[in-house]
């Protein structure tokens, strides 16, 4: 079954844009160098252990619209990234979308009766401040409904990689424009309920 998020839909949620998708994944930085070499992104941010992230290490990726953030645990055992792929393996866990009002669209959402995962909240830096609010429509997917004004090369805590870290782009050039559509894998008799789900 296909659905697609009308223009009314998406002027009433204040929906602009997919800002990134993220993937869990048990190597990060494999993962990116397998993107970088082959599709050509390049990598324009990244959190880990020399920006303080003590738990996980992140690279973002871009090529013209698209932005990609592979996401991967330092420690065995511990955390929800450690504890997802290594039952699930590799996933997409987060898309992420930018909206016109933050506050407006999360109200929406809980009359809509649609899970909230985590209400608004901020995150800051030297570079300003983002605002979040992460909701639930079905499995394990999440959409964090996105970005407040900032500054900085992607989120707080992020920064460009350094000069030696850069990943060599070998493959073909593909001229990728956009994120056109996502799959939802689910049971054949929860369909047309998530289907349900996401139009309302």
């Amino acid at each position: 079954m296909v659905f697609q998020v009308s223009e009314e839909s998406a002027e009433k949620l204040g929906l602009q844009k997919v800002d990134f998708v993220t993937f869990w994944v048990s190597n990060a930085k494999c993962c990116a160098s397998y993107f970088a070499h082959l599709y050509r992104f390049q990598p324009v941010a990244y959190k880990g252990l020399e920006t303080g992230s003590r738990e996980v290490s992140s690279w973002v990726l871009a090529l013209n619209g698209i932005r990609i953030v592979f996401t991967s645990p330092y420690e065995y055992g511990s955390g929800d990234v450690w504890s997802s792929v290594s039952t699930r393996g590799d996933m997409v866990r987060d898309v992420a979308f930018v909206v016109d009002d933050l506050d407006a669209c999360m109200k929406k959402m809980r009359s809509a009766n649609v899970t909230i995962v985590k209400d608004i909240w901020q995150e800051g830096d030297q570079d300003g401040i983002v605002r979040f609010g992460r909701i639930n429509i079905t499995g394990t997917l999440t959409h964090t409904i996105d970005r407040s004004r900032y500054g900085g090369i992607f989120l707080p805590n992020f920064r460009a990689p350094l000069e030696e870290w850069k990943l060599a782009a070998t493959g073909p050039e593909i001229p990728l424009l956009v994120i056109d559509h996502f799959v939802v894998v689910c049971n054949e008799d929860e369909t047309i309920k998530i289907t349900k789900d996401y139009l309302d």
